[in-house]
């Protein structure tokens, strides 16, 4: 480009149009050397998800949410854990836990404690507990 600004200002005394046709000229002399790349095609190939959200719900026997409980989701043989706390309805949610099987544990003041196995797929992932007090049992 510096020889189009060096060869236009010595001819500054062109009209407008000597200066347009010199201009497309130099284009079209050099437009190989400046041509970007061309875009890659899209890709047809599916996309493979690695990660899903869990939604919990956290119940009673009578069916009323259960506010405050923890749900940890685990892998056997694992130390990395996904934690989340249910708010007043007894609902949440858990991000971008790997596709994978695991173990969710799920604890409330005044419940037992429930233990149970769990897939996460790449698609909806809705997981529901009911939890039994603990006067429950007690004979």
């Amino acid at each position: 480009m510096k020889d189009y600004w060096k060869d236009l200002s010595l001819r500054e005394a062109w009209s407008k149009r000597e200066r347009f046709n010199f201009i497309m000229n130099y284009i079209d002399e050099h437009a190989d050397s400046e041509t970007p790349e061309p875009e890659p095609e899209p890709s047809d190939d599916p996309v493979i998800v690695t990660s899903a959200d869990i939604n919990v719900s956290v119940k009673n026997k009578q069916g009323n949410g259960i506010g405050s409980a923890t749900v940890t989701v685990s892998q056997e043989g694992s130390e990395t854990t996904y934690t989340g706390n249910t708010g007043s309805a007894g609902g949440c949610t858990i991000r971008d836990v790997p596709v994978g099987e695991y173990i969710i544990t799920t604890e409330a003041t005044g419940y037992i404690t429930s233990i149970d196995n769990y897939t996460v797929t790449d698609g909806e992932n809705i997981f529901e507990v009911v939890l039994e007090t603990e006067a429950d049992d007690n004979p």
